[in-house]
C-alpha cells in the first residue's frame, strides 16, 4: 500500500476532496475570543437546513448543550451545527478534545453516515470521498515526516552541506566518522542527528510536524482500504469500486447516484457508453421515460448496453452479501448469511439458458474455476417451489428466460428461450422469472422497467441469495414489492440431463403485486417469508 500511495498525485483526487480542504480554511467559528476552523472531513457533510436548524436552536434553549463539540486542536471534527445553534440560542458551548491517535476520517464517518438519513447513493459517494481524503492526508503526513527528516540531516551536515562538515553539537574531530555516517544516511540505513537511529529521527520528525500542522497529520486512517471504507459506511466494496470507476470515466453521473436517480450499478453500465448517449440517457431517466439507465440505452439504440454484452471478469461483481441494497434498504430486514462456494460466490444454476448474444452462450468471458454441474447445467425450477407458485399464480402468462424442457414444469402461456433473448423484447402479463445467475442483474433491471411501464402487473423473481447488492437494491426498492421468501435450505436442482446438483447458495423469491397473506399460504413449506416494514 505504501508504494501505491506515494505514487498517487494530487490530481488523482476528485474535486470534492480539494474543495473540502479549501472550505475548511474558510469555515471558521468564533467563541470567547478564540477562533475554531472546521476539519476538512467534517465539511463533506452539509449543514442543517433552516427548519432543522431552528428546531436544534429551540432544543438547546430548553435543555442546554449536552453533546460537546469535538475538537482536534482548534479544528471542529464534529458539532458545527451544534456550535452555530448554541451561539444563536445563547447557551454555553462545551468542548472535548479527541484523542490525537483516533482515526479521524473513520470517526467523522461514524458520527455522520449512520445518524443521518442518507440515500444509498449518497452513502457510497461519501465513503469514496472520505477514503480519498484519508489517502490524501496520509500522503501529507508522510511528506511532512520526510521534510523533517531532510531538515534534520541538513542540520547534521552543517553549513558546508557535505558529509565531512561537523554537525551542530559535534566536535570537529568527529569529521571522519561523520563522513562515514553521512554516506550511510544517504543510503537510508544510517543514524540521524546526534547518532540516533534513523527510525528515531523519523519519529521525532513526525511529532514536530504534527505540532506544526495537526489538521494534515491525523493518524494513518483505516479508510485508506476500500474494503474498510465500504464496511464502515455500510455499503459493499463492489459498490464503492464501481462508484470510483464512474467518477473517473463519467463524472457527470455522480450527481445521478447521489440524488438517487440511478443506482451505482446502473450508472456503471451507462458510463461505458459515449458521452452524447450518456447525456440522453440521464435526461430519459430524469423525465421518467425510462426506469433505469440500462433500459434507456435499449430504448434509444435497440441493443443491450455495452456492459451487458462484453465478457466480464471472473465473478462478474457477484460476491457474498454485505448488508444488501448498497448497505440496506429502509424497512427491509437483511437477508440471512448465505452459503457460498469455495470463494463465497454463488454458482447456482439457472432456470433458463443464457441469451444467445451473452458470454455464456458464446463461450466467451474470463477464465473460470473448473466447471461444476451447478455452473454448466440447466437447472429446472424445484417442484416444491412451483407448487407455491401455482397457488399464488394459477396461470403464468409469461416466462422471459426459459426452454422447452423447463416449460414442461412451468407451463407458461408464452415464453422466450435463449435465441429469443427476453431482455430484448417486451414482456406482457403475470410473469415468472428464473434467470441464469450470471444475468440476474440484467433481468432484474428489465423486470423493473416492464413493471414501471405497466406491462407486468405481478411477478415472481427467483435468484441466488448472494445476488449483487445493487441488483438486490433495485428489486427491494420497488413500490410493488409484496415481500421476499428466503429458502430454508439449499435446493437440490434437477437438470435437463437428469443429474441433480446441489445449489451452492440458498435461493430467494422476490414477490411483486400480490397480497401479503397469499405469501404465507403459498410458500411456508418452502421458505421464510419476509415482509418490508409498513407494507
Amino acid at each position: 500500500m505504501a508504494d501505491k500511495l506515494d505514487q498517487m498525485s494530487a490530481e488523482g483526487f476528485d474535486q470534492a476532496v480539494e474543495k473540502a480542504f479549501t472550505d475548511a480554511e474558510k469555515d471558521t467559528y468564533e467563541y470567547e475570543g478564540k477562533t475554531y476552523a472546521a476539519h476538512p472531513a467534517a465539511t463533506l457533510f452539509p449543514l442543517l437546513g433552516e427548519d432543522d436548524f431552528d428546531a436544534l436552536v429551540s432544543s438547546l434553549r430548553l435543555n442546554g448543550m449536552r453533546t460537546p463539540i469535538v475538537l482536534l486542536g482548534d479544528q471542529i471534527v464534529d458539532g458545527r451545527n451544534r456550535f452555530r445553534a448554541a451561539k444563536k440560542a445563547g447557551v454555553k458551548i462545551i468542548f472535548e478534545q479527541i484523542d490525537p491517535k483516533e482515526d479521524i476520517c473513520k470517526f467523522v464517518m461514524d458520527m455522520n453516515i449512520h445518524r443521518r438519513n442518507l440515500t444509498p447513493g449518497r452513502k457510497v459517494a461519501l465513503a469514496s470521498t472520505l477514503r480519498r481524503m484519508a489517502i490524501r492526508i496520509e500522503q501529507m503526513r508522510r511528506e511532512a515526516m520526510r521534510e523533517q527528516v531532510r531538515n534534520s540531516r541538513e542540520k547534521e551536515a552543517g553549513p558546508g552541506g557535505g558529509p565531512d562538515a561537523p554537525a551542530e553539537g559535534n566536535s570537529a574531530e568527529a569529521g571522519p566518522a561523520a563522513a562515514g555516517q553521512g554516506a550511510e544516511d544517504a543510503a537510508g540505513a544510517g543514524s540521524g542527528t546526534d547518532g540516533a537511529p534513523a527510525a528515531d529521527v523519523v519519529a521525532e520528525a513526525a511529532k514536530a510536524a504534527e505540532e506544526k500542522a495537526p489538521h494534515a497529520l491525523d493518524n494513518p486512517s483505516s479508510l485508506v482500504s476500500r474494503k474498510k471504507a465500504a464496511e464502515f459506511a455500510g455499503v459493499s466494496p463492489t459498490s464503492l469500486k464501481r462508484f470510483d470507476k464512474v467518477v473517473e470515466t463519467a463524472p457527470e453521473l455522480q450527481e445521478e447516484i447521489v440524488e438517487g436517480k440511478m443506482s451505482v450499478s446502473d450508472a456503471a453500465v451507462v458510463s461505458e457508453e459515449n458521452p452524447e448517449l450518456r447525456r440522453q440517457v440521464v435526461e430519459d431517466v430524469r423525465q421518467g421515460r425510462a426506469r433505469t439507465g440500462a433500459q434507456a440505452i435499449e430504448q434509444r439504440t435497440g441493443r443491450a448496453p455495452k456492459a451487458h454484452t462484453r465478457p466480464k471478469a471472473s465473478g462478474g461483481g457477484r460476491g457474498p452479501q454485505s448488508g444488501g441494497a448498497e448497505g440496506g434498504v429502509a424497512g427491509m430486514p437483511p437477508l440471512p448469511t448465505v452459503d457460498g462456494g469455495a470463494d463465497g460466490k454463488a454458482a447456482a444454476s439457472s432456470g433458463a439458458a443464457a441469451p444467445a448474444d451473452s458470454p455464456a452462450a458464446s463461450g466467451g468471458g474470463a477464465p473460470q474455476r473448473a466447471p461444476s454441474p451447478a455452473l454448466s447445467s440447466l437447472a429446472l425450477s424445484p417442484a416444491l417451489l412451483l407448487a407455491g407458485v401455482r397457488k399464488l399464480m394459477p396461470v403464468i402468462d409469461f416466462d422471459p428466460c426459459s426452454s422447452a424442457a423447463a416449460q414442461q414444469r412451468v407451463r407458461a402461456q408464452r415464453y422466450f428461450d435463449r435465441e429469443q433473448d427476453g431482455c430484448q423484447k417486451a414482456w406482457d402479463g403475470a410473469s415468472y422469472v428464473f434467470p441464469p445467475p450470471k444475468f440476474a442483474g440484467r433481468f432484474a433491471s428489465k423486470l423493473m422497467g416492464e413493471m414501471f411501464a405497466g406491462r407486468v402487473p405481478r411477478a415472481l423473481f427467483l435468484a441466488p441469495s448472494d445476488l449483487a447488492d445493487e441488483d438486490e437494491a433495485l428489486l427491494l426498492r420497488s413500490s410493488k414489492l409484496t415481500g421476499i421468501v428466503y429458502q430454508l435450505e439449499r435446493t437440490e436442482f434437477e437438470v435437463e440431463d437428469g443429474k441433480p446438483v446441489k445449489a451452492p447458495s440458498r435461493m430467494v423469491l422476490y414477490v411483486f403485486g400480490f397480497e401479503r397473506k397469499e405469501l404465507y399460504d403459498a410458500f411456508d413449506p418452502w421458505g421464510k417469508v419476509l415482509i418490508p416494514a409498513g407494507r
